[in-house]
């Protein structure tokens, strides 16, 4: 029992660090402020709809015998699509509403990026 466990654990692990769950994290991450706090309760509840999902769907299998068909699994993935792009056009939009903007330059003969934000700024 103790080797499932595990196995779950570390699948899970391997797709929780997947582009599309790293993209929303980090989309979800980013707006708003960063206390480790915040990030904190928004991991947990990241982990917790995901859980309660999976809880769901898998007792809805286990019960009835239901088994998803293609053109739901499908709709899903459709639908988390459209979630990835509106959670991306809500990263473009915080980024022009804040007029943050990017800026290349060199310290020491090491050249690097910064973010920068004016959202203060008339």
């Amino acid at each position: 029992m103790i080797s499932f466990l595990l196995l779950g654990f570390f699948i899970g692990m391997s797709h929780a660090l997947e582009a599309d769950h790293l993209a929303a994290v980090g989309a979800l991450a980013t707006s708003g402020k960063t206390t480790p706090k915040r990030l904190a309760f928004l991991g947990m509840s990241w982990g917790a709809g995901h859980t309660t999902t999976l809880l769901l769907l898998c007792s809805i299998v286990m019960v009835f015998g239901y088994v998803l068909s293609e053109r739901v699994e499908a709709g899903m993935e459709f639908i988390v699509g459209i979630m990835l792009i509106l959670l991306g056009i809500h990263v473009l939009w915080k980024m022009y509403k804040g007029r943050i903007h990017f800026h290349v330059h060199e310290h020491d003969g090491n050249q690097h990026l910064h973010a920068h934000s004016h959202a203060g700024d008339k």
